[in-house]
């Protein structure tokens, strides 16, 4: 029996982020001969390659928690070019000799990106307007022109490499944020048009590409019957929350009743989302609202 958790693969380029999960899911039915749930934690373009959280078993229920978490790019931004896409797949709709930038200028234009401001996210993207994917209305000539913009947060943007036309940038920010859409808009900034030429994603919240497994990998340690080694407990990935433990009324809690955290636990805890155990029983994830007595609630459970 496969353990429930997360595994941090690398997704190669030109697969799509449901093509992956589909082949894993795939992989496991033809090596362990049962059917278990797999998902992700947020799309990747299927141009771009890198880390990709996929939920395994009862962890698909958890997998929304992952996608609030802040993610880390590696961009190559080509300069003086322009296409639909926003990226070197699409339509060629523009095309200029770039001027001379120094590398002082660049950084001190990048560094007027980092906090919170709004994005408007390309056309081609897997956005849904009315039901419908916006790449499906661009493809179909539909009028996309009431797209809005959305908030983001950029807490980190370095000048890696410049040289000629290109520019290597590493950018830490927020979920939903679109990277095409940034390198069109430094290209704006900068006077030139911009486009996206490759896109690495090399961390999502602490889980490195450095201790990601590749599909290959994956693909051995099924014939192996040793995937357990590649998924990571639900609980450790969203470590971000503070733990509880439930001293009594386990069963109340697990039956969906409001029970009170300062009784069964001893202390008072702040409003919030948190990880409640039993001794050492991962249960779920339980929430707490400041009400007159502290009640705990359960919001997501493992079963």
């Amino acid at each position: 029996m496969i353990k429930n958790g997360f595994i941090n693969i690398i997704k190669p380029t030109g697969m799509t982020s449901n093509d992956l999960v589909a082949k894993l899911r795939g992989m496991i039915r033809r090596g362990y001969g049962e059917k278990i749930k797999v998902g992700h934690t947020g799309t990747l373009d299927p141009n771009a390659a890198g880390v990709m959280l996929v939920s395994v078993g009862n962890a698909t229920k958890f997998s929304k928690y992952v996608t609030e978490k802040k993610k880390t790019y590696i961009a190559e931004i080509l300069l003086g070019v322009m296409t639909d896409t926003l990226d070197t797949y699409g339509r060629l709709e523009e095309e200029k000799l770039p001027s001379v930038h120094d590398e002082e200028e660049l950084r001190e234009l990048l560094g007027r990106f980092e906090g919170r401001s709004m994005q408007m996210p390309p056309k081609f993207s897997a956005l849904k307007v009315g039901g419908k994917r916006l790449y499906q209305l661009a493809r179909e000539g539909k009028d996309i022109s009431g797209i809005e913009s959305r908030e983001i947060e950029i807490t980190r943007i370095r000048l890696l490499s410049h040289a000629g036309n290109k520019m290597t940038i590493l950018v830490e920010c927020s979920a939903g944020t679109y990277i095409r859409s940034l390198a069109r808009d430094i290209g704006d900034a900068m006077g030139e048009p911009a486009i996206l030429s490759m896109l690495i994603r090399s961390e999502v919240d602490g889980q490195s590409i450095q201790e990601a497994f590749t599909m290959e990998e994956l693909e051995r340690l099924i014939r192996e019957k040793d995937l357990d080694r590649a998924i990571r407990p639900t609980e450790d990935i969203l470590c971000k929350y503070p733990s509880l433990e439930l001293k009594s009324g386990q069963n109340l809690y697990l039956n969906g009743a409001k029970i009170s955290a300062k009784r069964y636990t001893g202390k008072r805890y702040d409003q919030g989302r948190y990880l409640v155990y039993d001794g050492p029983r991962f249960l779920g994830i339980g929430v707490i609202t400041q009400e007159e007595d502290c009640f705990l609630k359960a919001e997501t459970l493992t079963r």
